[in-house]
């Protein structure tokens, strides 16, 4: 299930990269940190609470 999550996450960004391609390369300022954050929002939903700090 978490393939078919991960699939849809990524084809969403497939009209922002042929925004930012269009922009000639400029969007990728903006498109690569929100890439980034998104796939690292990903990944943590995905883990839950196993890397949480036990204090």
């Amino acid at each position: 299930m978490c393939f078919v999550y991960f699939s849809f996450l990524e084809l969403s960004f497939i009209g922002w990269n042929i925004l930012a391609g269009l922009s000639l390369g400029i969007g990728f300022l903006w498109l690569v940190p929100y890439y980034n954050a998104a796939h690292a929002e990903f990944y943590r939903t995905l883990a839950g609470d196993q890397f949480k700090s036990k204090d």
